[in-house]
């Protein structure tokens, strides 16, 4: 038995219902979840993951594998893993799903009575009732007889209904007849069984086919006390016998009618046993209060113990006349006949518990039982033993110890024990030692020859010929150690073909043969061949030249290739891991075995020819940074990950519950460094971490005993590279990385040749400035203006203002040689400017020149004469023509960083005024050279001069010019 819980991966323990897929997947019903089973792991289905409740009642399984689960009042699909909707039109609490053969399904249900599904719609069978249909069985003529726990006006009814096809009610059965029924089940037989609250009873199938629900009386061992109390399920396996679910343990009734309960101390997980299902492989699964139980029924395999009427669980020896006439010697004492079909039990003979009781076949036939009630390991006495009659008497007395003997026909007997090897004849009750062998021998046997093979404790192997030419009988000994390759001799067997087979206690089984010229050879199989244990020996063999090889750790079993033999672990493909102390085989291939744990009887399935079983890849886990996704391997045959997702783990099972430590896998990962198919002998996943962009395929077998392998499940993927690597990005960025290249060089070329037009301009413009700065006019007016104060003798004013006019030219032509000056010399050139215009217009206004000290402590440096046609234009064209006396001109220079902010204004005439002498359009040239200069020191697209024009009640008084000049 193995038990499965939450601990394993169950959702909860308690398991109400189990269901097997086609596919294999075993599936487990709780209350809070369904649980799906794959030989490696379980994986649950909740709320969190598509159910919309976690209470499961029922599953089945519709066309092309649709799986149909009841979770609550919903029915739900779940397809590839995936959970669906509920696609019932409304609610309903379904109970449990019955098939039919037409496709349709009759669902049983918590107060809505029986309901046909068909192709999504909904069908009243019977009319809706209160109380729960937990079963249901349909009869040949189309009856449907339900049970469960059925309420009227709140009253309790009946735990049984019988309706006909079109759900027109028949009978019902009385209350508490029986009470809650929570199964019903129809055997191979016919018989319909009600597991209920108060009991097991019967129903007969002609009764309920004619509309009648009348109890039959419970057949012996039916009506066991054990089936009075609380019945939860019953189920028959293809074997004949029965197992019935109960809260006091497992029971199983044998066709014979023997009766065996099995409980916790037998391995069964809780004595409350709820649910029971047989699977494809014959295994019997077993749904309890403490999780799941798994018994392999094999009929392949069966144990007969205590429980089955035996002594004792550990068996000495084995005796096997027929099927039915079965002898074996216990530990405890006990020889007995036992006979499988029937299950009786006969004690022929007791003596002291841990005695050596051993059955003993010569190759003559005859049959003999040695014992030694002192000493468990070696015998003192024999006797005849005749299967019909039982023991004979007491055979022979033998001075020594022995551990087995022969015959040889002809009246005499062989003993082999601590002692060495002796003849003895009964008659003469004479003891002969054989060729002087004294030393220990563990067993003799004859060969075809009619020669004796003494395996020594010592490992030496002697081939002892006998003579009977005189009395008594003589021997001659042959040494053939060598042929046993240091192995320490143990057991012996002679097969068919006459080879001798010896066992060791250290290096396997050595088979001895005569080659074509008549010289012993020997062929060794060792662990080193895939035997489980190095001490071992041969115990039986097949009628296909197989022998089975025993030991500690079960059987193995030797298939001839060729001239050798290749290992098939017996025990691990058959889950058969026991302590064996004897086989035998019946004629028809039966063997039987003497374990430690019990009386075995297993029929050769021939696994070695099954192909192995089929594999799927069950879960597939994408480990990316800091979050891990699930792809369904059912779901996505072919799936694309992005870069940096190259970290993937892989889940595999194969549908194998024999025994699923058994199963060995191989995969392998195409596109990878390393292609080869890698052998994976312990677990049920594989990883990989760090692959690299590209196109893969994950491939995964299951090999069978002689690692030839089944066929593949497989998962394609790519992983996309680096979206910088891609080839559009790599067209892209050449075709980015050249038109910048372009653009860059173009840039830098127009850039050169607009410096340089902006160099030329520039030196245009202050050409430009400096012939506005000597204005024809303004030096022709000021040599005129010089010479008429010397005409009339005012030499002062004269060389006053020659002074200032030769200091003006220079400061000009100086300033003329440099793209900058200091603010400084640039204001007192003004001032020079401004104060030559003045002596030329005597006293029309007045000038104040403001510049801010930090600014002229400061070395900023701005062009030459930057505001000087701007001052001019102040003058000539605004102050100049103005009425009177009372011109004011004020002249402002400011910081404002990272300017300097110049200002002029006047209270001339303004811009505007028909008197300003500007005809209409008409640019000023001064004020445009200035904005160019303004615009081109401070590189900007639009120079940073403000022109406002002031006004008084619409009259024109004066002009407000703002300049801001960058500087550093």
């Amino acid at each position: 038995m193995e038990n499965y819980t939450m601990e394993n991966g169950l959702a909860t323990n308690v398991v109400y219902d189990i269901f097997q897929d086609s596919k294999g997947f075993m599936w487990f019903m709780t209350r809070f979840g369904l649980s799906r089973y794959d030989g490696a792991r379980f994986t649950n289905f909740t709320t969190k993951n598509g159910l919309r409740s976690n209470f499961v009642s029922a599953m089945f399984e519709g066309p092309n594998g649709i799986l149909y689960v009841a979770s609550g009042d919903n029915l739900q699909t779940i397809v590839n893993g995936k959970v669906g909707p509920n696609i019932l039109p409304g609610s309903m609490a379904i109970e449990a799903f019955y098939k039919q053969p037409d496709g349709s399904c009759i669902l049983t249900t918590d107060n809505s009575g029986l309901v046909r599904y068909s192709e999504g719609k909904l069908q009243q069978i019977t009319p809706t009732y209160p109380g729960p249909n937990s079963s249901l069985i349909i009869t040949p003529a189309g009856n449907l007889l339900t049970g469960g726990h059925f309420i009227e006006k709140t009253e309790y009814i009946s735990s049984l209904k019988l309706f006909d096809p079109n759900g027109k009610l028949l009978d019902f059965a009385p209350p508490g007849e029986p009470n809650d029924a929570q199964n019903l089940f129809l055997d191979i037989h016919g018989n319909i069984w009600v597991c209920a609250v108060n009991g097991l009873q019967l129903l007969s199938m002609e009764d309920v086919d004619e509309g009648r629900i009348k109890f039959c009386s419970l057949p012996t061992p039916f009506d066991h006390a054990i089936l009075k109390g609380n019945v939860q399920d019953m189920l028959q396996d293809r074997y004949g016998n029965y197992w019935i679910a109960t809260n006091e343990g497992l029971v199983r009734i044998g066709p014979s009618g023997q009766l065996t309960v099995f409980t916790e101390t037998d391995g069964l997980a809780s004595n409350k046993v709820l649910k029971l299902h047989e699977d494809q492989e014959n295994n019997l699964w077993v749904g309890t209060l403490k999780g799941v139980t798994k018994i392999s029924l094999g009929g392949h395999l069966q144990y007969f113990t205590t429980q089955d009427g035996l002594a004792d669980n550990e068996i000495q020896s084995v005796l096997v006349l027929s099927e039915e006439e079965i002898f074996v010697t216990t530990t405890n004492g006990h020889l007995q006949k036992f006979n499988p079909l029937t299950m009786s039990v006969t004690t022929l003979a007791s003596i002291k518990p841990n005695s050596f009781f051993k059955i003993l076949t010569t190759r003559t036939g005859q049959h003999f039982v040695a014992l030694n009630e002192e000493y468990r390991w070696t015998a003192k006495k024999l006797f005849k033993f005749d299967p019909k009659q039982g023991l004979q008497g007491e055979e022979i007395a033998f001075d020594h110890s022995f551990f087995n003997m022969e015959t040889d026909g002809k009246g005499h007997y062989f003993m082999a024990g601590n002692h060495g090897l002796y003849a003895y004849d009964p008659k003469t009750e004479e003891q002969l030692n054989l060729a002087g062998i004294k030393d220990r021998v563990n067993q003799i046997v004859f060969d075809k020859d009619g020669n004796l093979w003494a395996g020594m404790w010592d490992g030496k192997l002697f081939r002892v010929e006998l003579f009977y030419n005189g009395d008594p009988i003589t021997a001659k000994k042959d040494d053939l150690s060598h042929l046993m390759k240091g192995a320490r001799t143990g057991l012996m067997y002679v097969d068919a073909m006459g080879n001798v087979w010896a066992g060791s206690r250290d290096q396997g089984v050595t088979k001895i043969f005569k080659d074509t010229n008549g010289v012993y050879q020997s062929l060794q199989m060792t662990p080193e061949d895939g035997l489980m244990a190095p001490s071992c020996y041969v115990a039986a063999e097949d009628s296909q030249g197989s022998v089975f090889i025993a030991s500690q750790l079960g059987l193995d079993k030797l298939l001839p290739v060729g001239d050798s033999y290749k290992v098939l672990n017996f025990s691990k493909e058959n889950n058969f891991y026991d302590e064996i102390w004897d086989v035998k085989r019946t004629v028809d291939g039966i063997f039987w075995v003497a374990t430690a744990s019990g009386l075995v009887r297993f029929v050769d399935q021939f696994t070695e020819t099954l192909p192995p079983p089929k594999v799927h890849i069950t879960q597939i886990i994408n480990k990316a940074e800091n979050e891990s996704v699930n792809l369904d391997p059912a779901e996505l045959k072919e799936t694309i990950l992005p870069h940096g997702q190259g970290n993937i783990q892989f889940y595999f099972a194969a549908l194998y519950f024999v025994n699923e430590s058994a199963v060995k896998y191989s995969y392998r990962l195409l596109g990878a460094s390393d292609e080869n198919w890698n052998t994976l002998t312990n677990g049920t996943s594989v990883s990989y971490a760090g692959l690299r962009p590209g196109k893969y395929r994950f491939e995964v077998r299951t090999l069978n005993w002689n690692d030839l392998p089944g066929t593949s499940d497989v998962f394609d993927f790519e992983i996309t590279p680096p979206w910088w690597t891609t080839w559009w990005f790599m067209s892209l960025s050449f075709v980015f990385i050249t038109g910048a290249v372009y653009y860059f060089m173009k840039r830098r070329i127009d850039h050169i040749r607009y410096k340089a037009q902006m160099e030329q301009r520039i030196t245009e413009t202050e050409m430009k400035a400096l012939r506005a700065q000597m204005n024809p006019h303004f030096i022709f007016n000021c040599i005129n203006n010089i010479d008429a104060l010397v005409q009339s003798n005012d030499r002062y004013n004269a060389t006053v203002y020659l002074n200032k006019f030769a200091k003006l030219l220079r400061n000009v032509l100086d300033s003329s040689q440099q793209r900058t000056v200091s603010l400084s010399m640039d204001m007192e050139t003004l001032e020079l400017y401004v104060s030559l215009e003045q002596l030329r217009d005597k006293g029309k206004y007045e000038v104040s020149i403001n510049v801010d000290k930090n600014l002229l402590k400061g070395d900023f440096q701005v062009p030459p004469l930057i505001i000087q046609p701007l001052v001019e234009n102040a003058i000539v064209h605004g102050l100049r023509k103005n009425q009177g006396t009372n011109g004011k001109l004020q002249i402002s220079v400011t910081g404002q960083h990272p300017f300097v902010k110049y200002v002029i204004e006047d209270n001339g005439v303004g811009r505007n005024n028909k008197n300003s002498n500007k005809a209409k359009g008409h640019k000023s040239y001064g004020t445009q050279m200035s904005s160019d200069r303004v615009r081109f020191f401070n590189e900007e697209d639009k120079a940073s001069i403000l022109f406002i024009d002031k006004e008084e009640n619409g009259v024109p008084t004066g002009t407000r010019v703002e300049i801001l000049l960058k500087v550093e």
